[in-house]
């Protein structure tokens, strides 16, 4: 199995999931070289700085960078990706065959886990875990967003289950990959509400110790680990700090308060530019990721967004370039709602035009009354509110009437189910390169945060669900920048801000292990230290 390595820039290119994969063991870190540094620290206490806290303490509800990197290194999955292979390896399951229907995927256990608890990890605390993904999949972050599709669960044998679909699902392993086993017992014990307010039981290399909600969360080394005979990290003890200030964060690291700063999106050149001098000590990696800010509107009864006229005014109303580079520092601005990661990205379709003269001229001839329209975010999206305040200049400037609505991610999520928005700005967490599961959400299903009615919507589902079957990536591919231009034409599904890249990763020397997926997300389940990489 293969070592996750120092901290790599991703390449820009995605391999689509295979059904060749590797064992997830890791083996030791190769020696680079690097500039001279400092003596290397020796504390078993590793603390690293985060921009992004943690939000949520169930692991099925969690929907932002910062909260599921860090239920990463408590939980397992069946499957996890891998930087190396760019595919899905084993994890809790080592193998897995699939009905000739193409609907049945049927998964063998690895024996001898045990949660945290020291209680055996089999069949049923899986059959639990997509059995909540079924019985809440209306209310469930997870399963809003990647389960829709999943039918029933069975157990086949105190080693074996399997997992039922209602169509064939290309994207089958980016969901399994994000999904995190639980504890049948945990599961039964606490339910509902009191769920989210557990310390629960994973598997990973971390057991959950102690959280306080936007400062700190600290996690200790798990000796009953199901693979520690091939992973034996350095450190006993994971200190992850929340700064949300960049410069505040750097200041610490340069202090050696802090051995790493992981900033999800984009710190500016003036402020990398602090690591000057430092570099014998820390190095500052470019990782490009694939995360965009965009918008979606309501097709409500009574929303001015059935008129494709003032969907357009709105649109060519929005400075996309002064938002990215204005607000982000150093963002660049997308083409659709697909990333450059992702299945489908087409790199020839060009970006929507700024145009606010044009905008006024066709917003005042269309059947718009000058009703307000509220534009939400949540507060845990990175510079959202500044981003709706640009916005909200563009917007008021050819003559929409707009406010603004900055409120939690939980009620964010309920309003969008109910379709209570008028429209909403949030960002899209691309799952390695798979848009599968946001497509299907954002417009298969027929709720208000569903794409314009009639012919266009026709159109739409029929390209998800073409995308959703078809196994073979190149013609894949070819549907979803279909489906994309589709979209743009009809300036209906509006992508909103800026693709951010680069994002930048900060770390002492000698620390290995860190990566960071196509979705940003930071990746220190497997953090370790090696004195032979610190010069």
């Amino acid at each position: 199995m293969k070592h996750r390595t120092k901290l790599l820039a991703l390449g820009m290119a995605l391999v689509l999931v295979t059904c060749l994969f590797t064992g997830c063991a890791k083996e030791p870190a190769p020696a680079v070289e690097a500039p001279v540094a400092a003596e290397p620290t020796l504390s078993k206490v590793l603390t690293m700085a985060i921009n992004d806290s943690m939000y949520e303490l169930d692991p099925q509800h969690a929907n932002t960078m910062g909260t599921i990197c860090n239920h990463r290194c408590i939980y397992d999955s069946l499957y996890e990706w891998d930087n190396d292979s760019k595919t899905y390896v084993p994890c809790l399951a080592y193998d897995y065959s699939v009905s000739e229907d193409g609907l049945t995927y049927t998964f063998k256990l690895r024996e001898g886990v045990k949660f945290h608890d020291g209680t055996d990890f089999t069949a049923d605390d899986c059959v639990a875990t997509f059995q909540r993904f079924i019985d809440e999949r209306d209310s469930l972050t997870v399963a809003i967003a990647l389960w829709s599709n999943l039918v029933s669960t069975a157990k086949v044998d105190d080693y074996t289950f399997s997992i039922t679909l209602a169509t064939k699902q290309s994207s089958i392993f980016a969901s399994i990959g994000r999904s995190f086993m639980l504890s049948s017992e945990d599961l039964e014990k606490y339910g509902g509400e009191a769920f989210t307010k557990q310390i629960l039981n994973g598997t990973g290399p971390w057991v959950f110790t102690e959280w306080v909600d936007g400062q700190f969360v600290r996690l200790t080394k798990a000796e009953n680990y199901w693979n520690r005979e091939n992973y034996n990290p350095y450190f006993d003890e994971l200190f992850i700090r929340f700064i949300s200030e960049p410069s505040t964060a750097i200041s610490a690291h340069l202090a050696g308060d802090v051995q790493g700063y992981l900033q999800v999106g984009s710190i500016s050149d003036e402020l990398v530019g602090l690591y000057n001098g430092y570099e014998d000590r820390i190095e500052v990696v470019n990782t490009p990721c694939g995360v965009i800010y965009y918008g979606q509107m309501s097709f409500k009864e009574g929303s001015p967004f059935h008129d494709p006229e003032i969907r357009k005014a709105w649109e060519l109303a929005i400075d996309r370039e002064g938002i990215a580079y204005g607000v982000m520092g150093n963002g660049t601005v997308p083409n659709s709602i697909f990333s450059e990661f992702d299945i489908g990205y087409d790199p020839d379709l060009p970006v929507y035009e700024y145009n606010p003269e044009e905008a006024a001229k066709i917003l005042a001839e269309s059947s718009y009354d000058g009703s307000p329209i509220t534009i939400l975010t949540n507060l845990q999206i990175e510079k959202g509110e500044q981003i709706l305040l640009a916005m909200q200049d563009n917007l008021k400037a050819v003559g929409f009437n707009v406010n603004i609505e900055v409120i939690e991610s939980a009620e964010l999520v309920a309003r969008r189910a109910t379709g209570e928005y008028d429209y909403f700005v949030i960002t899209n967490m691309h799952v390695n390169g798979d848009p599968d599961a946001w497509l299907s959400q954002r417009i298969l299903n027929d709720g208000h945060h569903s794409f314009a009615k009639g012919e266009v919507k026709d159109k739409l589902d029929e390209l998800v669900l073409a995308q959703t079957a078809e196994l073979d990536p190149v013609k894949r591919a070819e549907i979803c920048q279909e489906l994309s231009r589709v979209m743009r034409d009809n300036y209906g599904y509006i992508q909103t801000g800026i693709t951010i890249t680069p994002s930048r990763v900060a770390y002492d020397y000698g620390l290995t292990n860190i990566e960071i997926t196509p979705s940003a997300n930071y990746d220190y389940k497997y953090v370790d230290y090696d004195a032979s990489l610190v010069p």
